[in-house]
């Protein structure tokens, strides 16, 4: 009998573990790459983000700073749920802030922004990281 038992815990006790290594181990990673075209040049700001973790990136350009952060959800049918705020500093005078959530789809690029004299066209893109890069 005990015995029986031994071996029930210890084959309960290597599934478990086992499961919570391959789910620990193997995230869906994303690359998300927000574009901003304004009026002359554009800029391109890209994270890895990884469902339910929030993410924080900035890139310093021409003395702007550009941040990026947000909340990645889980996935939803064939779509996933993000928060996002993008922040673009210049000066305590001169900057911006926009948040939004967003219904992405991968590989489907959305389209947002704001008028303010002219359009300033803003895009996203989530997309999955290869698997082959995954595991180097």
């Amino acid at each position: 009998m005990k015995v029986a038992i031994n071996c029930a815990l210890f084959a309960w006790l290597m599934v478990t573990v086992s499961s919570r290594l391959v789910s620990a181990a193997s995230p869906q990673e994303f690359v998300l790459k927000v574009t901003l075209d304004p009026p002359g040049s554009t800029t391109v700001i890209e994270t890895i983000v990884v469902p339910q973790r929030p993410f924080d990136a900035s890139k310093v350009l021409n003395g702007e700073k550009i941040t990026i952060k947000g909340y990645l959800a889980a996935k939803r049918r064939d779509s996933y749920d993000l928060r996002l705020t993008l922040t673009e500093w210049r000066s305590e005078k001169n900057n911006l802030a926009l948040s939004r959530e967003f219904d992405l789809t991968p590989g489907k690029v959305e389209a947002f922004g704001f008028i303010s004299g002219v359009v300033y066209l803003r895009t996203i893109l989530l997309t999955p990281v290869p698997k082959a890069k995954l595991s180097q």
